[in-house]
C-alpha cells in the first residue's frame, strides 16, 4: 500500500482510457449557485484510485480524481479545471463517502457528465478494480462503454479474479 500513500512518491501514472457515452443518463444539478468552501485538510494517507474526465453543462472539460484512504475506509474527491488547478475537494475531512459508487453518483448529481474513465495504473489490481467500480456505477446511471475500447471489461474482471484467487 506504500505506493498509494502519497502521489509525491508515485512514478508517473500510465492511464488506461475508457470512453463513456450517456445513452439514457439524467444529470441533476441540485443547487444552481452551489458554493463549496475550500479546505486545507491534510490529505496524507489518501491515494488516487481512478480519474474521471468530466464536462459541465456548458461543455467545459475538467478532471475528477477519486482518492481512497485504506485505514479510514473512506473515499474523497478533487475536481480540477481544464488547466489542472484544483477547484473543489470533498470528503477529505468529512469522511462521508464510503464507496466509489457514491462518489460517481455525487459527480453526476453536481451536473457533470462523465466523458472517460481512466485507470491510474494498468499494473495495479487496485486501480483496475477502482476503474471497474466506477464503470459499474456509471452503467447503473445509464452510461455505456463505447465499443472501440482496447480492453474489455470482462477480460479485466477475469484478470482481477485470477489475481485475487492467487493471493
Amino acid at each position: 500500500m506504500e505506493a498509494f500513500s502519497s502521489d509525491a512518491r508515485q512514478e508517473p501514472a500510465v492511464e488506461m482510457i475508457w470512453p463513456m457515452t450517456a445513452r439514457s443518463a439524467t444529470a441533476v444539478l441540485f443547487h444552481e449557485d452551489l458554493a463549496i468552501q475550500q479546505r486545507s485538510a491534510q490529505r496524507e494517507g489518501y491515494g488516487r484510485m481512478v480519474r474521471l474526465s468530466i464536462s459541465d453543462s456548458e461543455g467545459e472539460l475538467a478532471i475528477a480524481d477519486v482518492f481512497h484512504h485504506v485505514e479510514h475506509g473512506d473515499f474523497a474527491l478533487t475536481v480540477l479545471d481544464g488547466s489542472g488547478r484544483e477547484t473543489m475537494a470533498f470528503g477529505f475531512e468529512a469522511r462521508i463517502f464510503t464507496s466509489i459508487r457514491q462518489l460517481v453518483n455525487f459527480v453526476l448529481a453536481m451536473g457533470y457528465a462523465v466523458e472517460e474513465v481512466a485507470e491510474i495504473s494498468a499494473e495495479s489490481i487496485l486501480a483496475r478494480l477502482s476503474a471497474l467500480m466506477a464503470i459499474s456505477a456509471l452503467k447503473g446511471a445509464g452510461y455505456e462503454i463505447e465499443t472501440d475500447n482496447r480492453r474489455s471489461v470482462d477480460a479485466i474482471r477475469r484478470q482481477i479474479e485470477a489475481e485475487l484467487a492467487a493471493l
